[in-house]
């Protein structure tokens, strides 16, 4: 009984021929950073979302609303669920990030993209990634992978 109403979110990646196909649930998030710099390609399930979709908040706004944490999407709460997919083709040293909100929840997408762009080594890229979590005050958890084709 206490953990009902509880769920949990997800993004997923399997590419097979430079093609990338994913799926997701919630707010973790899959980026694709290459040529065009970065590109979210997941939409979060999420009360601000929808605000920014109705023009009531901006981009901006998302990381400080009281209510970013509230989920319109998660696994868990009710039998099904509705999950997101696409697919897009990659290019020779596109880089795929997927990550929690522990992230994207307190990193504006211009920080991450500088991070990308000016570490060029995955490890090191993942532990400035979550240094810049922790100097922000993260009180949440953070996952991040982060791979190149």
């Amino acid at each position: 009984k206490e953990l009902e109403g509880m769920g949990t979110t997800a993004v997923v990646a399997y590419v097979q021929n430079n093609i990338l196909y994913w799926a997701h649930v919630g707010d973790s998030r899959l980026y694709i950073y290459g040529e065009k710099g970065l590109q979210r390609m997941t939409k979060d399930h999420s009360m601000v979302q929808q605000l920014v979709e109705a023009g009531t908040i901006t981009e901006e706004e998302v990381l400080h609303h009281p209510n970013r944490n509230m989920l319109t999407r998660a696994i868990g709460v009710y039998e099904s669920v509705e999950v997101d997919t696409g697919m897009i083709e990659l290019l020779q040293n596109d880089r795929i990030l997927l990550c929690s909100d522990g992230l994207s929840g307190y990193i504006e997408e211009s920080k991450i993209e500088q991070v990308l762009s000016e570490e060029q080594n995955e490890n090191r890229a993942l532990e400035d990634l979550v240094h810049l979590v922790y100097d922000a005050g993260a009180r949440d958890n953070v996952t991040i992978v982060l791979g190149r084709i």
